[in-house]
């Protein structure tokens, strides 16, 4: 199950699946939390889980992707200066407790410079906790209707220096990137705006772009995606992150499986010129 995982149909076919149904918590509790820096907001979070607090959801967005919401939905975002936000998502079956967990989530995060803490409990005030988040795609596909979405991961205590690593990327190759992300797994949904770039200009410039980006993430310690998969579209750079072993190890799998290549051809493993993790 686990080699079939991940495999993106290359591998076998799902006739059927069976899931066993948790019953859903009966308490919902919102956290939207800004913080001055992304440095800040990262080891906020780490303090939170070491707390043995476990947030249902923990999301994360720097400002830049803050102020696209703002435009797209046309009203001013909550802490609009801050350079990260913190949103959070507590549940459970005992409204004490919830209570008890975003009191002490307060106390930690006001420890990292967070100026407050929004706390959400009724479904329209959660509504327009998560607004911002939830239009997220729409409000870049607005500033931008091309844009390149990668779905990076690094550790979680590396995002602050990707982060500076993206700006100097945006910086060299004259495109804007705009990121946010899942930040309890370090996966950031990194955003490459075209704009107003010329078509031919753009052609150039994104493939060097995505091969720094990528080069930077795995000298991080992560991985080229984390959960859009390989796919065609990623599958020149995945011996970036792969030495050439693991991808032999890949191929020979792939071969003993589906020896027609019949299942997902021409997906994940990429052709022999593709660019190795070598500078």
């Amino acid at each position: 199950m686990q080699l079939l995982c991940g495999s993106e149909g290359t591998l076998g076919i799902v006739t059927e699946i069976t899931l066993r149904l948790l019953p859903k918590p009966a308490q919902a509790v919102d956290l939207m939390v800004p913080f001055p820096s992304i440095d800040a907001a990262v080891r906020a979070c780490t303090a939170v889980i070491r707390a043995r607090i476990v947030p249902a959801t923990m999301e994360f967005m720097e400002r830049a992707a803050v102020l696209a919401a703002e435009r797209f939905l046309e009203k001013p975002a909550p802490f609009r200066d801050a350079e990260a936000h913190l949103l959070m998502q507590l549940d459970g079956d005992d409204p004490a407790a919830l209570a008890a967990q975003y009191e002490r989530i307060g106390a930690i995060v006001s420890g990292f410079g967070a100026p407050d803490v929004l706390v959400a409990e009724d479904r329209p005030a959660r509504d327009r906790i998560w607004e911002m988040r939830r239009c997220m795609a729409d409000a870049l596909t607005a500033m931008s209707p091309v844009r390149e979405r990668e779905d990076v991961v690094v550790p979680r205590a590396a995002i602050p220096e990707l982060f500076r690593r993206l700006r100097a990327l945006s910086q060299a190759h004259g495109a804007a990137i705009i990121s946010y992300g899942h930040i309890g797994d370090g996966n950031v949904h990194v955003n490459v705006m075209k704009q107003a770039m010329a078509a031919d200009e753009w052609g150039r410039m994104l493939p060097a772009l995505l091969d720094g980006l990528f080069r930077d993430v795995v000298a991080l310690g992560g991985t080229i995606s984390g959960e859009h998969g390989i796919g065609c579209v990623k599958q020149r750079f995945l011996p970036l992150a792969l030495d050439p072993a693991a991808i032999a190890m890949m191929r020979a799998v792939k071969g003993a499986v589906d020896p027609g290549n019949i299942l997902n051809p021409g997906k994940i493993l990429p052709d022999r010129a593709a660019p190795s993790r070598r500078r």
